[in-house]
This record gives structure tokens, sequence and C-alpha cells, in this order.
């Protein structure tokens, strides 16, 4: 799933509850969020990051990334993990 950032995050949340009402228990989501946090191990937390880390507690959801010392995204001034598996 991509979460687009020229458009708001709740948008793309709609998107997420009407794929997990759809789903059976035990299914993966992995996603790019376009956002972060230190939930998923980037170095800072960011709006879009805070709004999506209170959406998957409310949906009682787990995050199952790894703390890493990789980065999924890297340009020239700097690198951060985008990617989201939950």
């Amino acid at each position: 799933m991509h979460f687009d950032t020229t458009r708001p995050i709740d948008i793309d949340m709609r998107i997420l509850d009407t794929i997990i009402k759809h789903e059976k228990p035990g299914f993966l989501i992995s996603m790019d969020s376009n956002s972060r946090s230190n939930s998923w191990h980037d170095v800072l937390t960011n709006g879009r990051g805070r709004t999506l880390e209170g959406d998957i507690m409310c949906k009682m959801m787990h995050i199952m990334d790894e703390d890493s010392r990789l980065t999924t995204y890297v340009i020239s001034c700097g690198t951060c993990i985008i990617d989201l598996k939950t």
C-alpha cells in the first residue's frame, strides 16, 4: 500500500480501514506510508507518523519492522526508514 504525500493521510487511512474490514484475522499489510516514526525505528517522528501511530494502536495492529542500520530511503541530504509492515 502506498500513502501519497500529496493528499492528507486521513484519506489513505480510510482506504486502509476498507481493506481491514474485508480481510481475515492474521493478514499482513506492507506500506510505504510516507510518514516517519520512532515506532518503526526511524530517527524522528513527524505529524503523519503520529497520526498513523494512533490509528495503528486504535486498530490493535502490531508493527513488525525490526531495528536495523539498513535504511530504505537514501538521498543526498540523508536517509530514513519509510516502509512499514503491520
